[in-house]
């Protein structure tokens, strides 16, 4: 845009927006303000940013509806090669173990990652926990998404051991960082001499 200078008021208020405010214990921060050469020119202030955990959960919130998980078992050993799950004692459904025994396994898992256009990470957690509700073992995994047109299929397979001092129903969860479960799979563990 060109402006001749006689068509110029006499004088031009100029007005610099002032930036946004840092965001405080985590918080969003503030949006700029505008900066303007009279009625002239119009800039407006820049978004206010969103703090980690904001962008976290919304991420989660988009990634985790193209998160199935298509089986969730204790095994006594599996592993994942070649693209391939091998699984050897799978599916437990009770486990008869001698008092303080330690119980020891593999929590093996199958996620379906549906088509979508967004990528991320996905933070999640695999947790072993009693039948008070009390977390006996976890282990934090990321779930990486891609961009992709088809479903990719996940194998994961994470061992744990834990002392079996409590008889009744365990359960082993997949959850997600804010502590929502996604899935779980329970067992039942009778202690004796």
């Amino acid at each position: 845009m060109t402006l001749p200078a006689e068509d110029l008021p006499d004088s031009i208020t100029v007005t610099v927006g002032q930036g946004g405010e840092t965001g405080v214990d985590g918080g969003d921060s503030s949006d700029g303000g505008n900066t303007s050469f009279g009625d002239l020119i119009l800039a407006r202030g820049g978004k206010g940013g969103k703090d980690a955990n904001t962008k976290m959960a919304e991420m989660a919130a988009v990634l985790i509806d193209r998160l199935t998980v298509a089986a969730l078992f204790f095994a006594d050993h599996a592993q994942v090669r070649d693209g391939l799950l091998f699984v050897s004692g799978g599916g437990w459904g009770l486990y008869n173990v001698p008092s303080n025994a330690v119980i020891a396994g593999a929590v093996v898992f199958v996620l379906d990652l549906l088509p979508g256009d967004k990528s991320g990470v996905l933070p999640l957690a695999v947790e072993l926990q009693d039948p008070a509700g009390l977390s006996r073992w976890a282990s934090p995994f990321d779930v990486e998404f891609v961009s992709t047109e088809t479903a990719v299929r996940m194998c994961l397979v994470y061992p744990f051991a834990t002392n079996a001092d409590v008889e009744g129903r365990w359960s082993a969860r997949i959850l997600l960082e804010s502590g929502t479960v996604v899935a779980t799979h329970h067992i039942d563990i009778r202690l004796g001499d």
